[in-house]
């Protein structure tokens, strides 16, 4: 996703994303930060949805 279209949660989720990615792990720590990173990921997501505006339904007339 492009930097520019992300939302100020997102750009704060991606920094940190960046930061966990560069930290060495091993051994049991290794399932603990994909954990992490997965929640990242979802977070991500759901800061997406929030940014879109909500969806309505039109009316037809007739």
């Amino acid at each position: 996703m492009d930097e520019k279209s992300m939302t100020p949660a997102q750009k704060e989720i991606d920094e940190a994303f960046k930061c966990i990615s560069i930290v060495n792990v091993s051994g049991d720590a290794i399932d603990i930060m994909a954990t992490a990173r997965a929640h990242l990921r979802k977070a991500f997501e759901l800061a997406a949805e929030k940014a879109e505006p909500p969806k309505t339904k039109e009316k037809k007339d007739g």
